[in-house]
């Protein structure tokens, strides 16, 4: 497989197995998708700014989201087995007045990932790793967690490879204290490539070389879209569609409650690359919002919704 299709195909992985942009780099990706051969590290850094939306039951708030995330290579040289190093930083500001809402959430995490040995034909590869997540930067000690990952993977023909995970991540929206089990079958072609499995699936479409459509998530609870247009080798338009979520202990409350955000946004995009660099600035409307806090057994009390509202985003990111 060429390095252009090793790279689509390392981007199905971690689209479907590890679906959050700003910590993918201390996830379970971190050892298996390749690098290229002239890279020695990848860098991913984003700014958004949501407008001032009203609180459902009174009361206003803007939001302000920055992060960044680094994976390096330390050793080896593709194909893999490779040592990797990964930093992932996410900072979320609220500016408002209602006492309900912390004045900000960091979530930030570190991870090694590397290679654990060879078998009959599968490449069994890991991750170690920690992170914080609260209100305080590493002032709580109830807000540290930790992170890690056992997959191993193996060709299933010179397009299709077939990858077994197991996941453990203290800070993850469901079951953060357990080991969840992923298995993902993916095929890339030229113009179709796909990844079916659980827990979420992924596929890409090429009707023509300017043309690229993606779906991926588990219908009918949850689904990202984009469609990608290729202006000229350099600059591309693209339109989205997802969302996400954050959770963060916010000091003083309860050992096992965790205060959260979540929304869905539709994004209008334009993006300019050369060689390595990519640089996409963007747009659009945010829906679906609200704060709340949660227990081990779901969002039972504290939640309230935001109005729907705009924003707008930069990203920059280099190599990948």
């Amino acid at each position: 497989m060429n390095d252009a299709l090793c790279r689509l195909a390392g981007s199905l992985v971690a689209a479907v197995l590890w679906s959050a942009p700003a910590h993918a780099d201390t996830s379970a990706r971190l050892p298996l998708v390749p690098m290229r051969k002239d890279e020695q590290a990848q860098i991913r850094a984003e700014v958004a700014h949501y407008l001032r939306s009203d609180l459902a039951d009174g009361g206003s708030v803007a939001v302000t989201k920055a992060s960044w995330s680094t994976r390096w290579r330390v050793t080896g040289r593709n194909p893999q087995p490779a040592l990797y190093v990964g930093f992932a930083l996410a900072r979320t500001a609220f500016d408002t007045d209602d006492p309900r809402i912390p004045a900000s959430l960091t979530d930030v995490s570190v991870a090694v990932g590397f290679p654990v040995t060879r078998w009959a034909s599968w490449n069994v590869a890991g991750t170690v790793g920690a992170g914080f997540a609260g209100d305080k930067p590493f002032a709580d000690g109830v807000a540290f967690y930790g992170k890690g990952s056992i997959s191993a993977s193996r060709p299933m023909g010179e397009r299709s490879r077939l990858t077994v995970t197991i996941d453990y991540d203290g800070n993850r929206g469901f079951a953060r204290d357990w080991p969840l089990p992923a298995l993902i079958y993916q095929r890339v072609g030229e113009t179709l490539s796909f990844a079916v499995g659980l827990p979420f699936n992924q596929v890409t479409w090429r009707p023509s070389p300017r043309w690229t459509v993606a779906v991926s998530g588990l219908p009918p609870l949850f689904v990202r879209a984009s469609v990608k247009y290729d202006v000229t080798s350099h600059v591309s338009l693209g339109l989205s569609f997802g969302g996400g979520s954050e959770f963060a202990h916010v000091s003083g409350t309860a050992r096992r409650i965790r205060f959260g955000y979540e929304e869905r946004r539709v994004e209008l995009n334009a993006t300019y690359q050369r060689d390595s660099l990519r640089i996409t600035f963007g747009g659009g409307a945010v829906f679906d919002r609200e704060f709340f806090q949660e227990s081990d057994s779901g969002r039972e009390f504290g939640s309230f919704d935001v109005d729907d509202g705009a924003y707008f985003v930069l990203r920059i990111s280099w190599g990948g």
